[in-house]
Parts: structure tokens; sequence; C-alpha cells
């Protein structure tokens, strides 16, 4: 799991796994059962039976029957997209001015420090190939075509800080276009948050092992809260979950603000 894209991608590589606490927890209780109602075809009959199903079986069938999560999803999404025109046409008419605290504002201010990064890396690395010192930029002076420098804003839009999430950067007239990517942003987290089921269950002969695993990389840490089962019979995990629960760099870089 340390060694995941999504993992180095925000703590860097050669991760290993620092300080951990962990406990045992032995179910008071069997697991629930479920029973799914419905129509049993035969070759000579036709009767109404109930069949046995597991808890992921039915959280499944709940799911989609009553998609909550796509609801809520959509709920947030639409609620997060009104409040931002309420605040452009509030600020439209002098009501008010400009919250720096306001999701559209903070997603702005994300892409102009992404944006001056990106021009900063581009003017080193412009620097380097251009210095006078270094004895392959006086053999073989950097030349630009007029074809390299159409392609090389393209080229940069697509670069990421490693501890910032992927975000677009559209051109400078269309910096006020930000309800799309903040809405599909909210709705992504909500679904997430809403898609696994609150509360897995153990299954029979197997122990709840929970608590939290610190996992260290060459730029930061995250610490998971970690909830697994450990089938005693098998002598294997049935199940992981690790949920992040603290995120730090060790070189932290200002984020604006007064």
């Amino acid at each position: 799991m340390v060694a995941r894209p999504a993992i180095t991608m925000r703590i860097g590589s050669n991760t290993k796994v620092g300080h951990y606490w962990l406990e045992m927890t032995y179910p008071d209780a069997p697991p629930l059962e479920y029973q799914r109602a419905g129509l049993e075809l035969g070759e000579d009959f036709i009767a109404w039976s109930q069949q046995k199903i597991t808890a992921d079986e039915w959280w499944r069938t709940k799911r989609a029957l009553w998609p909550k999560a796509a609801f809520d999803g959509a709920y947030a999404t639409a609620t997060l997209v009104v409040g931002i025109q309420w605040r452009k046409a509030k600020q439209a008419m002098g009501w008010e001015g400009r919250d720096p605290f306001s999701p559209e504002e903070r997603y702005k201010h994300a892409v102009e420090m992404m944006q001056k990064h990106t021009h900063a890396k581009a003017g080193k690395r412009l620097g380097a190939q251009t210095d006078p010192t270094s004895s392959s930029s006086i053999a073989a002076p950097p030349t630009t075509s007029t074809s390299d420098a159409k392609l090389e804003p393209a080229a940069a839009s697509t670069t990421s800080l490693p501890y910032l999430p992927p975000l677009p950067l559209p051109a400078k007239r269309d910096l006020n276009a930000t309800s799309l990517p903040i809405a599909l942003s909210a709705f992504s987290q909500n679904l997430s948050t809403a898609w696994l089921p609150a509360k897995a269950e153990p299954p029979r002969g197997a122990i709840v092992v929970s608590g939290l695993v610190e996992v260290r990389g060459s730029t930061g840490k995250i610490v998971f809260d970690v909830q697994s089962f450990y089938d005693l019979s098998k002598s294997e995990f049935v199940r992981v979950q690790a949920t992040p629960r603290v995120v730090k760099r060790h070189r932290q870089g200002p984020k604006g603000g007064a």
C-alpha cells in the first residue's frame, strides 16, 4: 500500500512505515445475517423464497436501489454552484466585496500559485541552459524554433505541484470561469465519502485490527486511520480500509492570506 502512486505523489518516494499504534478487538456478537426475498424459478415450480446474502451484497443492492451517495453529491454540487452565482450577483450589485475564503477565490489563488511555480521552474531551466560558465551552453547555445515556442505553454499547463491536487490551468481571460471545476470537485468528494458502507462488520472467525499507521516518504508523511479484519482460520486479512488522517510535508510553502 505504501508504494501506491497516490501516496508517493504526496510524500515522495522511498516510503516506509514509521510509528504505529494498533489494537485488536474480538467481536462480542456474531455478525448480522441478511436475507433477500424474491421469486425462485425451478424446473416445475415457482415459489416465493428467501436467500441468505453477505453484508457486501446487501449494501450493493441497497446502493443500487437507493443511490444516496449520488443524491448527496448532486445536492452539494447544486448548493455550491448556487452559492457561487449568488455571491457573484451581490458583488456585481455592490452589496459585498470579494471573500478570500470562498471556494472560488481559494481556487483562483491555487491556480495563480501553480502558474507562478511553473513559470519560476521554466525560468530556472532557461537560466541553466544559457549560463555562460557552462561549457555545454557555449558549445551549443539553445535555439528555440517557432513551433517549440508555441508548444511550450501547453507543456507547462500540465505541470502540477506534488502537494496539490491536479488542477487545470485556464487562460488568463478564463480565470473567472471556476464554477465547473469546483462543482466537480465537490461532487467527487461527497460521492467518495458516502460511497463506502458506514460501518463494516467482521465475518465469522475474524478479529478487528484498528489503529493509526504512519507512512514516511522523502518529502512528507501521512498518518492513516486503519481498520481491518484478520481471519484466524485463514491467517490473512480479509478486508483493509485506510483513511488519511494527517498529511504533513517536511517543507511547507506559504499558502497566502493576510
